[in-house]
């Protein structure tokens, strides 16, 4: 299907709101990436659920770049605020969106650094981050009027670090002037970039990324082998601690308010989408 919009996300919670409105055609995996092939609302889409990070939302955008050549590829779900003027639940357009993790350290401290871009030669160049596509920013502005919640825009910092610390928050507020952080964008824009697809990131605002964050990082726990991980039966019937052990414990998702938290905030970035996919030529 020509004009096909690809949309990623990272988790179920994010990917749900999605298919809930979707005619599924077809669905498919590729490494990582589960895809949802259909129609939402007259509209072609694919929907991909990449996993959370930047390795895993890169190699999913460039699926759907080479697979697809997708109209525009748009990233959304959930993001934690780091600005003070962004509540919970606000809406957060970016732009643009930055890498939170590229720089240099030094004696001193870490120096940020800029996402970097080739030329035909393999010249490096430094870019301060992506900016949206400008048609998807009118779309995204337009189905902002009368949206049922706040929508703000400005910077969204990607990481494969995930902030619960007030003062991670402030250094990150300082340093990129951002008012949001998640832990995608940032590679998805750069593929769409490189590729030459428009693109737009919509994130929900989930926590505020400080001290009181309720997440227990030592329950993610890291396989010691990941043949344990990958072999048939696994994949098959999806990882569990019993299957598991003496090989690791299971890699928990955040549980309770947070994960509720998350569900939510999908849920209102999707709600932007959709009001936005009936404005894309």
């Amino acid at each position: 299907m020509a004009n096909r919009v690809a949309i990623v996300t990272a988790m179920n919670m994010e990917t749900q709101p999605f298919l809930e409105q979707m005619r599924i055609d077809a669905t498919g995996k590729s490494g990582f990436t589960t895809l949802y092939e259909g129609v939402i609302g007259g509209r072609g889409v694919v929907v991909a659920r990449c996993g959370i990070g930047k390795i895993a939302a890169a190699m999913a955008a460039q699926l759907l770049c080479d697979r697809y050549r997708p109209s525009a590829l748009i990233v959304a779900g959930a993001s934690g605020g780091i600005d003070n003027t962004v509540s919970l639940g606000d809406v957060v357009i970016a732009n643009p969106v930055v890498s939170r993790d590229v720089g240099t350290f030094t004696r001193t401290g870490f120096v940020p650094g800029g996402l970097l871009v080739y030329d035909a030669e393999g010249t490096s160049y430094s870019i301060r981050g992506v900016t949206p596509d400008g048609g998807l920013l009118r779309a995204a502005r337009e189905a902002a009027k009368g949206f049922e919640g706040r929508v703000v825009e400005g910077v969204i910092a990607s990481g494969d670090s995930f902030i619960m610390s007030s003062k991670e928050r402030q250094r990150l507020r300082q340093d990129y002037r951002a008012l949001a952080v998640e832990m995608e964008g940032a590679a998805a824009a750069l593929v769409a970039l490189a590729n030459r697809v428009p693109f737009i990131m919509i994130r929900g605002t989930s926590d505020l990324a400080d001290d009181d964050v309720d997440f227990d990082p030592t329950a993610v726990t890291l396989y010691k082998d990941q043949e344990a991980l990958f072999n048939e039966e696994l994949i098959e019937r999806g990882v569990n601690q019993d299957s598991t052990e003496g090989a690791g414990l299971e890699l928990q998702s955040p549980g309770g308010e947070l994960q509720g938290s998350f569900a939510i905030a999908g849920r209102q970035a999707a709600e932007l989408v959709l009001r936005m996919l009936p404005m894309l030529g």
